[in-house]
């Protein structure tokens, strides 16, 4: 992309923790060089705290997103209706990514849970054999797509411990394990199921690209246990990209003064989103006009092979039938 990426910043209910988490975020001023951000809420109240917290920051008013300017800390002021804007702007285009400080998912939403290489996916729907199959289909075509990964490696984690003989239970036997043979036959790399704890322990999880959890309970303890319990979050549904703060995140702050990593929160998931919007765009490309068929046969328009396979060597070759008929009528005459 030529122009800065226009990203959009808000939360359910924007308030000083909001404020701040974006001043310490954008203080660091290298960051305005990889995106252009608008963040939506009450100005004066920005200020105020701007003013006193004693940070030098300047902030660029703008009435509407396309008035954003590049380089700039821009503020829409929406104090009521901040997301409601920031929503808009994204579907009109005037914004390429949202993301949000503090989001709920609305019912039968899914959400991607980030961590660097660790990518979790939580089921919202029945938990059956063909669920398991239908969701480990949409995270595989997920990664292709927004992470861009060709052939993502995917690992399902069990419902249930293993018993004190080593054997699984009925979920894991008659459920995801066949599921995830069926998988494998219709050439999805899906592998499992694995103890959700000795997965996390021996740290398989490097191994994979995508992990297919059973609750949001066991997908949170898979990230907690990892290196970096902070991540970001990938919401699935919207037509443009939507990020979010990991909620529960070990360094995520429940009031204003309490960032302990300078508002790393909020640039993991800002990092999250730029990449996202750069990868679909590549992967979207070659599909906006493909190339047109380099072949086509009178009164048919099926898919033939383009080049003929060779006759053995001896074999005479056989005339079509309307060659042969002209020979006929050549040698009648």
């Amino acid at each position: 992309m030529n122009k800065a990426i226009r990203v959009a910043i808000t939360s359910e209910r924007m308030n000083n923790r909001g404020y701040e988490l974006v001043f310490k975020t954008f203080s660091d001023l290298t960051l305005l060089e990889l995106c252009t951000p608008i963040v939506y809420g009450s100005e004066k109240d920005a200020i105020e705290l701007r003013n006193a917290l004693g940070l030098q920051l300047n902030i660029n008013s703008v009435g509407k997103a396309e008035e954003a300017q590049d380089g700039k800390l821009n503020f829409c002021n929406a104090p009521e209706e901040g997301k409601q804007r920031a929503e808009a702007d994204c579907q009109n285009g005037a914004a390429d990514a949202l993301v949000m400080i503090e989001y709920r998912p609305v019912e039968g939403q899914q959400t991607l849970l980030v961590n660097g290489r660790v990518r979790i996916v939580v089921p919202t729907t029945t938990y059956d054999k063909e669920s398991i199959k239908a969701k480990a289909k949409e995270l595989r075509d997920l990664l292709r797509r927004d992470f861009m990964l060709s052939t993502p490696r995917i690992a399902l984690l069990a419902a249930n411990n293993r018993n004190e003989d080593g054997s699984w239970g009925a979920e894991e036997t008659e459920t995801i394990r066949p599921a995830v043979e069926e998988l494998m036959e219709e050439n999805v790399p899906a592998f499992g199921p694995y103890d959700a704890t000795a997965f996390a322990d021996s740290q398989q999880y490097e191994q994979f690209d995508g992990i297919l959890a059973n609750s949001k309970e066991q997908a949170l303890a898979m990230l907690d246990a990892t290196e970096d319990a902070q991540g970001a979050m990938l919401v699935e549904g919207p037509a443009y990209v939507v990020t979010a703060i990991r909620p529960n995140a070990k360094s995520c702050p429940k009031t204003a003064g309490e960032e302990p990593q300078e508002g790393q929160t909020l640039r993991n998931a800002i990092y999250l989103a730029l990449d996202v919007v750069r990868h679909r765009i590549s992967y979207d490309r070659p599909f906006r006009h493909p190339l047109q068929k380099l072949y086509h046969e009178k009164k048919d328009d099926s898919e033939k092979v383009r080049f003929a396979i060779p006759k053995p060597k001896g074999e005479k070759k056989t005339a079509a039938p309307e060659e042969k008929s002209a020979e006929e009528t050549k040698t009648a005459e």
